[in-house]
């Protein structure tokens, strides 16, 4: 506990010094122009994958780019067909489904909102995991991880964070993906790095490694997360995301000194005025990490909730359209502070439906798609085996092997994680997540040849479960019917 304390107070004094006699400059370049920023939704390992993604394109439906999870350079070179950002290429086989189904597989394997984030400190190996990305996979952007402070990245491994420490090494692996992909890469990064010994990256360091990105590798798309990355075994990566202190004003000096560079922000942004609170200074674009996952719904149809204010003071009423309102009935413009001056800043409405039966449906629409997507999956592979090698008369050689129902349930179990917190602050989203779980586990031993009965996984204290309702499911224990009997069970009892 003494460690994050200390540490802690010398990013406070760090900081200090970093942002002395740089304001009163800043902000006679500020350009305030209500942009609508587009939004990135960040790489983050244990969700960012393929069906989250899919999730994220029913939920934001424009204005936004998509991350995978980090893969690294030797995996993509020594594994990639099985990597998850290369799942979709399972699906290209799509006979025998009508247009309907086509086009929701079709969606799933899109990638031309996608960007493959790679990870790696070998340059021949970057390059060559980068060209597999594009000409395999058919991703059309690649980005470097230079800021994940994870001891097994940025300790063992070498590469995330610890990139920033070796800034010639990261130039050299960004040339080597521009060179072989015939476009430059971005790159992810904080805004300095702390050793294990205690000795942080200055302002000028950051600079150096931009100008040099920049200059000699042609990155111009630089996402920061406005902290900085601690690379000690004391510090996990939730510490890493909350103890040292957020850092704006770094990056939006960034943007006065290297205006030709994109500049993406990223670290502590969880609602929209957070996100508004950056357009203005130079940034356009806004990435958007753990405030996804914490409450998807909120950033529901964003872009379809944005209205610019009117700066005119009348309107027409219905009445008598040809009579001005009074003033009084006139709503103010809504205002945030300049996060650089004391002048206000008229920002756009954030509007977002919060109706519990838009959110049901919008799970009902994914939980068809999913079934759609395993359907097409099929576990082909795993059933012709099981059933080619079953000698026992005992056995039943249509139901799944136990390996089989596994490898579903853990599938499953990926597909219904994005909804977790669909029902955020709504009183049934702690229990509709339990059921989504307890119900992956009885669709999944009910097709299998386990000896385990399915009411061993369920907590009846917490859903009373009829299971002769599933041996009469049409749905076969679907993706589909998981979710509707977990709403049946939890948000549709309020």
């Amino acid at each position: 506990f003494i460690v994050p304390i200390i540490m802690k107070r010398s990013f406070v004094k760090l900081s200090s010094r970093l942002n002395s006699n740089s304001n009163s400059n800043l902000n006679s370049n500020i350009n305030i122009n209500n942009k609508v920023p587009i939004f990135h939704v960040a790489p983050m390992m244990d969700h960012t994958n393929r069906y989250h993604r899919h999730f994220m394109r029913l939920l934001l439906k424009s204005n936004y780019l998509l991350y995978t999870e980090m893969v690294t350079s030797h995996a993509v070179l020594h594994n990639w067909k099985n990597l998850d950002p290369f799942q979709h290429l399972k699906l290209n086989n799509r006979d025998n489904i009508d247009n309907r189904d086509f086009d929701i597989l079709n969606n799933f394997c899109n990638v031309d909102d996608v960007c493959l984030q790679l990870g790696g400190s070998d340059v021949n190996d970057m390059a060559m995991a980068a060209s597999i990305g594009c000409k395999m996979g058919g991703y059309k952007d690649i980005n470097i991880n230079a800021g994940c402070p994870s001891s097994k990245v940025a300790g063992a491994g070498c590469f995330g964070a610890a990139l920033m420490l070796k800034p010639e090494l990261l130039v050299d692996i960004a040339s080597s993906v521009h060179a072989i992909n015939g476009f430059p890469p971005s790159v992810k990064c904080r805004i300095g790095v702390t050793d294990s010994h205690g000795n942080s990256t200055t302002y000028e360091d950051l600079c150096y490694l931009i100008r040099a990105l920049y200059e000699r590798s042609g990155v111009t798309t630089i996402i920061i997360h406005a902290r900085y990355a601690v690379l000690n075994k004391t510090f996990s990566p939730h510490e890493n995301r909350t103890i040292p202190p957020i850092q704006y004003d770094v990056v939006y000096k960034l943007c006065i000194e290297f205006p030709t560079i994109k500049f993406i922000i990223n670290g502590n942004i969880h609602t929209y005025d957070g996100c508004m609170q950056h357009i203005g200074v130079g940034l356009d674009d806004i990435m958007i990490g753990r405030g996804v996952i914490n409450d998807p719904y909120y950033w529901h149809d964003l872009e379809g909730s944005l209205t610019t204010p009117s700066t005119s003071t009348s309107t027409s009423t219905p009445e008598s359209p040809e009579s001005p309102e009074s003033p009084e009935s006139v709503d103010p413009v809504p205002m945030i502070p300049d996060p650089l001056s004391s002048t206000p800043i008229p920002i756009p409405i954030h509007t977002p439906s919060s109706t519990i039966e838009d959110r049901i449906q919008l799970c009902r629409d994914y939980g068809r798609h999913m079934s759609i997507i395993e359907d097409s999956l099929n576990f082909e592979e795993d059933i012709l085996s099981n059933t080619n090698t079953s000698t026992n008369t005992n056995t039943n050689t249509n139901t799944i092997s136990i390996s089989t129902m596994k490898k579903q349930l853990s599938m499953r179990r990926f597909m219904l994680k994005p909804l977790y917190n669909i029902f955020h602050t709504h009183p049934g989203n702690k229990k509709f997540k339990i059921c989504l779980n307890e119900y992956n586990h009885i669709a999944s031993n009910s097709n299998s040849n386990s000896n385990c009965h399915a009411s061993n996984h369920v907590s009846n204290n917490i859903v009373n479960i009829d299971l002769k309702e599933y041996e009469d499911c049409g749905s076969g224990g679907s993706v589909e019917w998981i979710i509707e009997e977990s709403l049946k069970y939890s948000v549709l009892q309020y």
